[in-house]
Protein backbone atom coordinates (compact mmCIF):
# COMPACT_ATOMS: atom_id res chain seq x y z
CA UNK A 1 0.00 0.00 0.00
CA UNK A 2 2.94 2.42 0.87
CA UNK A 3 4.72 1.78 -2.52
CA UNK A 4 1.46 2.49 -4.59
CA UNK A 5 0.78 5.81 -2.37
CA UNK A 6 4.54 6.61 -3.23
CA UNK A 7 3.92 5.90 -7.18
CA UNK A 8 0.70 8.25 -6.86
CA UNK A 9 2.38 10.81 -5.55
CA UNK A 10 5.10 10.53 -8.25
CA UNK A 11 2.98 10.50 -10.60
CA UNK A 12 0.43 13.33 -9.55
CA UNK A 13 2.98 16.04 -8.41
CA UNK A 14 5.43 15.74 -11.67
CA UNK A 15 2.34 15.35 -14.14
CA UNK A 16 0.78 18.50 -12.28
CA UNK A 17 4.41 20.38 -12.52
CA UNK A 18 5.49 19.16 -16.25
CA UNK A 19 1.97 20.54 -16.96
CA UNK A 20 1.83 23.64 -15.31
CA UNK A 21 5.35 24.48 -16.90
CA UNK A 22 4.65 23.75 -20.13
CA UNK A 23 0.94 24.52 -20.66
CA UNK A 24 1.24 26.61 -23.67
CA UNK A 25 3.15 23.87 -25.49
CA UNK A 26 0.97 21.39 -24.29
CA UNK A 27 -2.30 22.29 -24.91
CA UNK A 28 -1.12 24.54 -27.40
CA UNK A 29 -0.29 21.26 -29.73
CA UNK A 30 -3.00 19.59 -29.07
CA UNK A 31 -6.27 22.07 -28.75
CA UNK A 32 -5.03 25.46 -30.09
CA UNK A 33 -3.70 28.37 -28.76
CA UNK A 34 -7.48 29.44 -27.68
CA UNK A 35 -7.97 26.85 -25.71
CA UNK A 36 -4.94 26.99 -24.09
CA UNK A 37 -5.05 30.63 -23.01
CA UNK A 38 -8.75 30.07 -21.95
CA UNK A 39 -7.99 27.32 -19.97
CA UNK A 40 -5.02 28.70 -18.22
CA UNK A 41 -6.78 30.60 -15.32
CA UNK A 42 -8.10 27.59 -13.91
CA UNK A 43 -5.52 24.73 -15.20
CA UNK A 44 -4.08 23.99 -11.64
CA UNK A 45 -7.45 23.51 -9.97
CA UNK A 46 -8.12 21.04 -12.81
CA UNK A 47 -5.21 19.54 -12.14
CA UNK A 48 -5.30 19.10 -8.49
CA UNK A 49 -8.65 17.93 -8.82
CA UNK A 50 -7.64 14.96 -10.98
CA UNK A 51 -4.74 14.33 -9.06
CA UNK A 52 -7.16 13.48 -6.12
CA UNK A 53 -9.18 11.44 -8.29
CA UNK A 54 -6.54 9.14 -9.12
CA UNK A 55 -6.40 9.03 -5.18
CA UNK A 56 -9.58 8.17 -4.69
CA UNK A 57 -10.17 6.41 -7.68
CA UNK A 58 -7.09 3.94 -8.05
CA UNK A 59 -5.52 3.57 -4.70
CA UNK A 60 -8.15 3.93 -2.32
CA UNK A 61 -11.38 2.32 -4.15
CA UNK A 62 -8.73 -0.02 -4.75
CA UNK A 63 -8.06 -0.43 -1.11
CA UNK A 64 -12.10 -0.66 -0.77
CA UNK A 65 -12.26 -3.93 -2.99
CA UNK A 66 -9.00 -5.76 -1.30
CA UNK A 67 -11.16 -5.01 2.02
CA UNK A 68 -14.51 -5.29 0.95
CA UNK A 69 -15.88 -1.95 2.41
CA UNK A 70 -18.76 -1.93 0.47
CA UNK A 71 -20.12 0.53 3.01
CA UNK A 72 -17.35 2.58 2.68
CA UNK A 73 -17.02 3.01 -1.16
CA UNK A 74 -21.13 3.57 -0.84
CA UNK A 75 -20.39 6.79 1.37
CA UNK A 76 -17.76 7.84 -0.25
CA UNK A 77 -19.93 7.85 -3.52
CA UNK A 78 -22.63 9.58 -2.36
CA UNK A 79 -21.10 12.22 -0.27
CA UNK A 80 -18.90 13.07 -2.78
CA UNK A 81 -21.56 13.88 -5.06
CA UNK A 82 -23.42 15.33 -2.79
CA UNK A 83 -20.14 18.04 -2.08
CA UNK A 84 -19.94 18.10 -5.47
CA UNK A 85 -23.55 19.49 -6.38
CA UNK A 86 -24.00 21.64 -3.86
CA UNK A 87 -20.15 23.05 -4.49
CA UNK A 88 -20.83 23.23 -7.79
CA UNK A 89 -24.23 25.40 -7.23
CA UNK A 90 -23.17 27.95 -5.35
CA UNK A 91 -19.69 28.46 -6.93
CA UNK A 92 -20.20 28.12 -10.69
CA UNK A 93 -22.89 31.59 -10.89
CA UNK A 94 -20.01 33.46 -9.18
CA UNK A 95 -16.79 31.88 -10.58
CA UNK A 96 -18.00 30.10 -14.25
CA UNK A 97 -15.40 27.41 -15.30
CA UNK A 98 -12.84 27.61 -11.84
CA UNK A 99 -16.42 27.32 -9.25
CA UNK A 100 -16.80 24.01 -11.68
CA UNK A 101 -13.22 23.07 -11.42
CA UNK A 102 -13.45 23.50 -7.98
CA UNK A 103 -16.37 21.43 -7.71
CA UNK A 104 -14.61 18.66 -8.74
CA UNK A 105 -12.15 19.01 -6.70
CA UNK A 106 -13.97 19.51 -3.53
CA UNK A 107 -16.37 16.26 -4.37
CA UNK A 108 -13.05 14.37 -4.68
CA UNK A 109 -11.69 15.86 -1.61
CA UNK A 110 -14.75 14.82 0.38
CA UNK A 111 -14.24 10.95 -1.23
CA UNK A 112 -10.91 11.04 0.26
CA UNK A 113 -11.40 12.70 3.56
CA UNK A 114 -13.96 9.19 4.14
CA UNK A 115 -11.46 7.12 3.33
CA UNK A 116 -8.81 8.60 5.07
CA UNK A 117 -11.58 8.59 8.54
CA UNK A 118 -12.90 5.06 7.56
CA UNK A 119 -9.18 3.67 7.95
CA UNK A 120 -7.22 6.02 10.12
CA UNK A 121 -6.33 3.42 12.23
CA UNK A 122 -5.77 0.73 9.28
CA UNK A 123 -4.10 2.45 6.77
CA UNK A 124 -3.91 6.02 6.92
CA UNK A 125 -1.14 6.61 10.01
CA UNK A 126 1.19 4.11 7.88
CA UNK A 127 1.14 5.47 4.69
CA UNK A 128 4.59 7.12 4.12
CA UNK A 129 3.94 10.84 4.18
CA UNK A 130 7.53 12.01 4.73
CA UNK A 131 8.73 10.31 1.64
CA UNK A 132 5.95 11.40 -0.83
CA UNK A 133 6.62 15.28 0.74
CA UNK A 134 10.08 15.05 -0.18
CA UNK A 135 8.73 13.54 -3.62
CA UNK A 136 6.32 16.81 -4.28
CA UNK A 137 9.26 18.79 -2.54
CA UNK A 138 11.43 17.44 -5.69
CA UNK A 139 8.95 18.09 -8.25
CA UNK A 140 7.96 21.68 -7.02
CA UNK A 141 11.62 21.98 -7.06
CA UNK A 142 12.29 21.33 -10.60
CA UNK A 143 8.64 23.59 -11.78
CA UNK A 144 10.97 26.29 -9.95
CA UNK A 145 14.67 25.56 -11.79
CA UNK A 146 12.62 25.04 -15.08
CA UNK A 147 11.17 28.17 -14.96
CA UNK A 148 14.34 30.03 -13.82
CA UNK A 149 15.98 28.36 -17.02
CA UNK A 150 12.83 29.60 -19.54
CA UNK A 151 13.41 32.48 -18.51
CA UNK A 152 17.18 32.67 -18.92
CA UNK A 153 16.80 31.21 -22.34
CA UNK A 154 13.59 33.41 -23.13
CA UNK A 155 11.08 30.44 -23.64
CA UNK A 156 13.62 28.95 -26.76
CA UNK A 157 14.44 25.51 -27.89
CA UNK A 158 17.35 24.95 -25.76
CA UNK A 159 15.49 26.00 -22.86
CA UNK A 160 12.43 23.70 -23.45
CA UNK A 161 14.60 21.17 -24.09
CA UNK A 162 16.78 21.69 -21.04
CA UNK A 163 14.13 22.05 -19.04
CA UNK A 164 12.39 18.73 -20.14
CA UNK A 165 15.74 16.81 -19.62
CA UNK A 166 15.89 18.17 -16.33
CA UNK A 167 12.63 16.77 -15.65
CA UNK A 168 13.29 13.62 -16.94
CA UNK A 169 15.96 13.79 -15.07
CA UNK A 170 14.49 14.57 -11.31
CA UNK A 171 11.96 11.84 -12.00
CA UNK A 172 14.24 9.29 -12.71
CA UNK A 173 16.00 9.91 -9.98
CA UNK A 174 13.15 9.91 -7.68
CA UNK A 175 11.84 6.80 -9.14
CA UNK A 176 15.28 5.23 -8.26
CA UNK A 177 15.92 6.71 -4.58
CA UNK A 178 12.36 5.74 -3.65
CA UNK A 179 12.33 2.50 -5.44
CA UNK A 180 8.85 3.79 -7.55
CA UNK A 181 7.20 0.68 -9.86
CA UNK A 182 10.36 -1.42 -8.36
CA UNK A 183 12.59 0.23 -10.77
CA UNK A 184 15.81 -0.54 -8.88
CA UNK A 185 14.69 -3.97 -9.17
CA UNK A 186 13.90 -3.90 -12.88
CA UNK A 187 17.51 -2.36 -13.29
CA UNK A 188 19.28 -5.18 -11.15
CA UNK A 189 17.31 -8.31 -12.91
CA UNK A 190 18.24 -6.49 -16.37
CA UNK A 191 21.54 -6.18 -15.66
CA UNK A 192 21.50 -9.84 -13.91
CA UNK A 193 20.33 -11.12 -17.59
CA UNK A 194 23.56 -9.19 -19.80
CA UNK A 195 25.49 -10.71 -17.24
CA UNK A 196 24.20 -13.51 -18.15
CA UNK A 197 24.26 -13.37 -22.08
CA UNK A 198 27.72 -12.11 -21.95
CA UNK A 199 28.92 -15.33 -19.96
CA UNK A 200 26.86 -17.72 -22.67
CA UNK A 201 28.75 -15.82 -25.26
CA UNK A 202 32.29 -16.60 -23.50
CA UNK A 203 31.87 -20.19 -22.69
CA UNK A 204 32.02 -21.31 -26.33
CA UNK A 205 34.99 -19.53 -26.85
CA UNK A 206 36.44 -20.54 -24.09
CA UNK A 207 35.82 -24.39 -25.29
Amino acid sequence: MGEAFLAYTALTTFVIAFIMRFDQLVFGVLFGADVATAIEPVLFAILVANAMAIYRSYYFEQASHLTESSNVFLLTAVLGFAVLVVSSLLLIPSYGMLGAALGVLLGHVAGCLVYAIAWRKRFIMKLPYLRSAIIAGVAGGTYVLTGWIMQIGSGGVLATIASVALFAATSIGVARAFNILSLNDLAAGALVMMRRKLTQRRSPEAN
